[in-house]
Parts: structure tokens; sequence; C-alpha cells
């Protein structure tokens, strides 16, 4: 993703612990979503769409998120457990929130201990209708690329309701289905165009003013700018550097909001949590890399349903 995700959760980590320094780095989660959609089209393509190509295509989409992102996201959903004992309210309202998301629904609740990962549940339902679009209509290209379009307009209505916009799929697909439309339809050349986009899209996240009034005009330049980027960027592709700073900001996306949620209910002291928060991410990437490259698929998957038990049962002790 060229960077472009490690720039993305950064606006957002620092949105979080420090809003008055970032306010616009809410928007980080608006180019994650583009990105999601230009990633899972840059696997599920093919200029030959024969049944082995596409049944190695999927299976490798499956398995990179078995080993890649499950285990991870069960982990965060055990930790947020942990960090709710730090904030008191009703059990009923976490254990709806541990449910949904431990199932990939959307949490009503826009401020609660699962709320991060609300947006994941979001992406997998984007990537799931997108998934039964792209299949259905295989053999047809322009179909595919017009249905795209169609549900990107009726989803982008959703806009002027922020409780549907934040945390559900009917006001995010269009974002998703943006990043899958960038991947079809744009060209691979002009990389000038790619790195300016990039470049303006950063700013725009870390711009110090508030945009507050102009902000689903922001949300559209961001989406755009993010879909120049992440397609016209294909030369960093094979960077060190930004593939390890990308793979890493996954780990510190998971895991700051549990602390960010202690921080915020228990000490306020935002600056210490923020650097446990980097320390944390950076530990449990290089453990989980190590671990997980000596560990099967079928290992994996097991690791993630072990999780959730341990979830289930931690809340039911407790």
């Amino acid at each position: 993703m060229h960077g472009i995700l490690t720039v993305s959760v950064s606006a957002i980590f620092f949105n979080n612990f420090f809003k008055d320094l970032v306010p616009n780095g809410f928007l980080g989660v608006d180019s994650i979503f583009v990105l999601a959609g230009y990633t899972l089209m840059s696997i599920m393509s093919t200029k030959k769409p024969h049944s082995t190509t596409l049944i190695t295509q999927f299976r490798f989409l499956i398995t990179s998120c078995i080993r890649n992102y499950l285990p991870l996201y069960y982990f965060t959903i055990l930790l947020t457990r942990m960090a709710m004992k730090f904030h008191v309210v009703k059990k009923l309202v976490y254990w709806n929130a541990f449910v949904k998301s431990s199932l990939f629904q959307s949490n009503d609740e826009i401020h609660n201990p699962f709320s991060q990962l609300s947006y994941i549940s979001v992406l997998v339902q984007c990537a799931c209708l997108a998934l039964i679009v792209f299949l259905i209509l295989l053999n047809n290209p322009k179909l595919i690329q017009m249905c795209f379009i169609a549900i990107s307009i009726f989803s982008f209505q959703f806009m002027s309701d922020d409780s549907y916009f934040e945390n559900k799929f009917q006001g995010r697909m269009w974002q998703f289905l943006i990043g899958c439309l960038a991947q079809n339809l744009l060209e691979h050349r002009y990389n000038r165009v790619g790195i300016f986009s990039g470049i303006f899209m950063s700013l725009v996240l870390i711009f110090p003013g508030d945009l507050s009034m102009v902000k689903i005009w922001v949300r559209i330049l961001v989406c755009l700018l993010t879909a120049f980027s992440c397609h016209h960027l294909q030369i960093l592709s094979k960077n060190r550097v930004l593939l390890y700073l990308d793979n890493f900001s996954y780990k510190l996306y998971l895991i700051h909001w549990p602390l960010y949620f202690i921080a915020e209910f228990y000490s306020h002291n935002f600056t210490v949590f923020s650097g446990l928060a980097l320390i944390s991410a950076a530990i449990l990437h290089e453990i989980y890399e190590r671990f997980a490259r000596k560990r099967t698929d079928f290992a994996m998957l097991i690791l993630s349903i072990v999780e959730i038990l341990i979830c289930v049962l931690y809340f039911y002790i407790n």
C-alpha cells in the first residue's frame, strides 16, 4: 500500500490521542476504506478469469486474512475486554458491542470500547458485498464497473447522516468501491500524479484547521486522492521500509484504541499512553511476525478460535 496506510493510521492515532494537533485525522478512516477496496480488487482481478486462477486467488485472499489479520483482530478484542475494567458502564452494553465485533457486525454506539473495531467490521461487510458482485458478474467487467458505480451512488446518499456514515456499511460502501474502481479503471502510469496525490492527501490529514464546515467535500477529496495515490505509486510497492511500516500500522491501529480507552476514562495522561501504544505495537509486531512465520494457516485459524473462546469465558467469569 506504498506507505499510504501508514499515513492514514498515523493520522487516526494522533487524532485520538492529540485531537487539538490533528483535528482532521479521522479522515484516515476514509482513506483506509479506499485502500481496502483497491487491495481486494488487486488480488481478485485477472486478465484471464479461468476457474482455476480464481480459486487460487480466492484461496490466497482467505489465507492472507487468516494469517495476517484474524488472530490479531481477536487478540485486540480480548485486550479491549480487559481494558473495559477501567470504565464502569452497564455490562449489557459491553456484551452487545463484544458480540457484534466478534461477528463482524456494526456497533450502534459510536463511542464504546469496541468502536474502532467497528470500522473493521464494516470493512469486512463491504468486502463481502464487493466479492459477491465480482463473482456473479465475473465474465462482464464493464457490468461489474457499472454495478459498483450504481452501489456507490446509492451509498453516497447516506453521507448526510453521521450515524450511518461512521459505522454502517451503507454509508461507507462508496469509499470501498472507489478503491475497487480505481484498480479497474485507472492505468498504471503517471507516477508523478501518484506522488502529488499522496503528498496532498497527507497535508489534508494533518491540516491544523477545522474542516467540519466542508467535511463532506473533504471526505470526497481524500478518497479520490487515495485512489490515485495507491494506483500510481506502484514503483514503491517493493520498498522494504514502507512494507514494514504498513504492516506495523495495522498493529498500531488495533492496539492503540484499548490504551486510549484506558487513558480517557482512567488517567487522562494521553502522552504516556500514546508512547505506550507505540511501544506495545512494535513489540506485538515483532513477536507476531516471528510467531506467524513458523505456523500453518490452519494453526492460525485455530488460534483465532481459541482467542474468541477465551474472550467469552473471560466475560462470564468476570
